[in-house]
């Protein structure tokens, strides 16, 4: 399989494989901005970034390994649901967290899962942090510290469609165009289902028949997990 797919874009972090041009370009991107942002220690505001891409795609996964093979593997990785947030004290509880994490030096990844949620409501919230790397609480202000802030979409599949510009006076109100100036870059994962059978919401690409590898290159790496006696170490060969 490796022969075959040789000629190919190819893009590798940790377990994380892609062969698709688009998400091997961004996903080369953002690992240089996250190694560019590790070596530039006068940078006090955290690095935001986004992913984007339909349920089980992986986006986690993905946070996950950029974690371990950027920071090592005591990298910590925090990760919060905003959907399951109930008032700003939440978030600002959730930063302590972060905050925690950032004194000890350990440049966390923190990953916002469904950040879009709430008809946009949290995007203010986060341009404090964003911008200046500060966040009240309780009267007091406090800085985040050096920390890579994941933003990920639950509600759109690609960040063309979250990103409705100036144009779109509901996003400008939700201080949409603002946020996604903080943004320093961001990955699109395609997922895995071939184009006539996308869910509500995925974008139809009709030229995209690289799904099909997307399987079997998850379907491989269930199985490696789950199995991994089958796998021969000197080739990479499966026994099935």
């Amino acid at each position: 399989s490796d022969l075959m797919l040789a000629a190919a874009p190819q893009a590798q972090i940790g377990n994380f494989f892609t062969v698709d041009r688009d998400e091997s370009e961004r996903v080369h991107s953002v690992r240089n901005l996250i190694l560019a942002y590790k070596d530039h220690q006068e940078d006090k505001h955290p690095l935001a970034l986004a992913v984007f891409g339909p349920p089980g795609s992986g986006k986690t996964f993905i946070v996950n390994e950029m974690a371990a093979d950027i920071g090592g593997p005591g990298t910590k990785c925090i990760e919060f649901n905003v959907s399951q947030f109930t008032s700003v004290d939440d978030l600002h509880r959730a930063l302590h967290h972060v905050r925690d994490a950032a004194v000890k030096g350990q440049m966390p990844f923190v990953f916002f899962d469904e950040f879009d949620t709430d008809k946009l409501e949290w995007l203010k919230h986060f341009l404090a942090p964003m911008r200046d790397g500060v966040f009240q609480w309780k009267g007091s202000e406090f800085p985040v510290g050096r920390s890579v802030f994941v933003f990920a979409g639950g509600t759109k599949s690609r960040f063309a469609d979250f990103d409705q510009g100036e144009t779109s006076e509901d996003f400008r109100a939700k201080k949409g165009p603002d946020f996604v100036s903080r943004l320093r870059g961001y990955i699109d994962i395609k997922g895995i289902n071939p184009p006539e059978v996308k869910r509500p919401g995925e974008i139809s690409d009709h030229s995209d028949t690289s799904y099909i590898i997307r399987r079997a290159l998850l379907l491989r790496r269930a199985m490696k997990k789950q199995f991994p006696h089958i796998v021969d170490p000197a080739t990479g060969e499966m026994a099935i």
